[in-house]
Protein backbone atom coordinates (compact mmCIF):
# COMPACT_ATOMS: atom_id res chain seq x y z
CA UNK A 1 0.00 0.00 0.00
CA UNK A 2 1.14 3.52 -0.78
CA UNK A 3 1.07 6.01 2.05
CA UNK A 4 -0.44 9.47 1.67
CA UNK A 5 3.00 11.09 1.86
CA UNK A 6 4.30 8.94 -0.97
CA UNK A 7 1.21 9.69 -3.10
CA UNK A 8 1.65 13.45 -2.48
CA UNK A 9 5.32 13.23 -3.39
CA UNK A 10 4.52 11.34 -6.60
CA UNK A 11 1.80 13.83 -7.49
CA UNK A 12 4.17 16.73 -6.79
CA UNK A 13 6.84 15.18 -9.04
CA UNK A 14 4.43 14.72 -11.95
CA UNK A 15 3.08 18.25 -11.51
CA UNK A 16 6.56 19.75 -11.53
CA UNK A 17 7.46 17.61 -14.53
CA UNK A 18 4.54 19.04 -16.54
CA UNK A 19 5.68 22.60 -15.91
CA UNK A 20 9.01 22.09 -17.67
CA UNK A 21 8.97 23.59 -21.15
CA UNK A 22 11.52 23.08 -23.89
CA UNK A 23 13.32 26.06 -25.42
CA UNK A 24 11.36 25.53 -28.64
CA UNK A 25 7.98 25.79 -26.89
CA UNK A 26 9.13 28.90 -25.06
CA UNK A 27 10.31 30.41 -28.34
CA UNK A 28 7.04 29.56 -30.09
CA UNK A 29 4.94 31.10 -27.30
CA UNK A 30 7.00 34.27 -27.42
CA UNK A 31 6.89 34.31 -31.23
CA UNK A 32 3.06 33.95 -31.24
CA UNK A 33 2.69 37.02 -29.03
CA UNK A 34 4.55 39.23 -31.52
CA UNK A 35 2.00 40.38 -34.12
CA UNK A 36 4.59 41.63 -36.60
CA UNK A 37 6.47 38.33 -36.48
CA UNK A 38 3.26 36.36 -37.04
CA UNK A 39 2.25 38.54 -39.99
CA UNK A 40 5.75 38.03 -41.45
CA UNK A 41 5.34 34.27 -41.02
CA UNK A 42 1.98 34.36 -42.82
CA UNK A 43 3.46 36.38 -45.69
CA UNK A 44 6.41 33.98 -45.93
CA UNK A 45 4.09 30.95 -46.04
CA UNK A 46 1.94 32.64 -48.70
CA UNK A 47 5.01 33.37 -50.84
CA UNK A 48 6.23 29.78 -50.47
CA UNK A 49 2.86 28.43 -51.58
CA UNK A 50 2.70 30.99 -54.40
CA UNK A 51 6.10 29.93 -55.72
CA UNK A 52 5.73 26.18 -55.24
CA UNK A 53 2.08 25.58 -56.13
CA UNK A 54 1.46 28.54 -58.45
CA UNK A 55 3.23 27.26 -61.57
CA UNK A 56 1.32 23.99 -61.30
CA UNK A 57 -1.97 25.90 -61.49
CA UNK A 58 -0.91 28.32 -64.23
CA UNK A 59 -2.21 27.45 -67.70
CA UNK A 60 0.88 28.97 -69.37
CA UNK A 61 4.34 27.52 -69.88
CA UNK A 62 6.78 30.23 -68.76
CA UNK A 63 9.27 29.68 -71.59
CA UNK A 64 7.49 27.98 -74.47
CA UNK A 65 4.01 29.50 -74.57
CA UNK A 66 4.05 32.72 -76.58
CA UNK A 67 0.78 34.51 -77.15
CA UNK A 68 1.58 36.61 -80.23
CA UNK A 69 -1.84 38.24 -80.13
CA UNK A 70 -1.07 39.76 -76.73
CA UNK A 71 2.50 41.03 -77.09
CA UNK A 72 3.25 43.69 -74.44
CA UNK A 73 -0.38 43.48 -73.35
CA UNK A 74 -1.68 45.28 -70.31
CA UNK A 75 -3.06 43.21 -67.42
CA UNK A 76 -6.29 41.38 -68.29
CA UNK A 77 -8.28 38.50 -66.85
CA UNK A 78 -6.28 35.96 -68.87
CA UNK A 79 -2.89 37.58 -68.05
CA UNK A 80 -3.16 39.12 -64.57
CA UNK A 81 0.16 41.03 -64.77
CA UNK A 82 0.28 41.37 -68.54
CA UNK A 83 2.72 39.91 -71.06
CA UNK A 84 6.25 40.68 -72.22
CA UNK A 85 7.61 41.45 -75.70
CA UNK A 86 7.24 37.79 -76.73
CA UNK A 87 3.73 37.37 -75.32
CA UNK A 88 4.79 35.33 -72.27
CA UNK A 89 2.78 35.69 -69.07
CA UNK A 90 4.58 37.79 -66.42
CA UNK A 91 2.86 36.15 -63.45
CA UNK A 92 3.97 32.66 -64.46
CA UNK A 93 7.51 33.87 -65.08
CA UNK A 94 7.61 35.52 -61.64
CA UNK A 95 6.55 32.24 -60.03
CA UNK A 96 9.29 30.33 -61.87
CA UNK A 97 11.82 33.03 -60.93
CA UNK A 98 10.79 32.61 -57.30
CA UNK A 99 11.50 28.90 -57.52
CA UNK A 100 14.96 29.60 -58.91
CA UNK A 101 15.63 32.12 -56.12
CA UNK A 102 14.56 29.62 -53.46
CA UNK A 103 16.80 26.94 -54.94
CA UNK A 104 19.80 29.30 -55.04
CA UNK A 105 19.19 30.32 -51.41
CA UNK A 106 18.75 26.73 -50.30
CA UNK A 107 21.91 25.69 -52.13
CA UNK A 108 23.86 28.54 -50.49
CA UNK A 109 22.65 27.46 -47.03
CA UNK A 110 23.58 23.83 -47.68
CA UNK A 111 27.06 24.85 -48.90
CA UNK A 112 27.60 27.07 -45.85
CA UNK A 113 26.50 24.29 -43.49
CA UNK A 114 28.72 21.70 -45.16
CA UNK A 115 31.84 23.86 -45.31
CA UNK A 116 31.13 26.03 -42.26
Amino acid sequence: MVSRAEAKAAKKMTASHEEIETPWTLMWKRFKKNKIAMSGLYIFIFLLLFVIIGPLLSPYDPNLYMDFEHINAAPTISHLLGTDELGRDYLTRIMIGGQVSLMVGLFAVVISIVFG
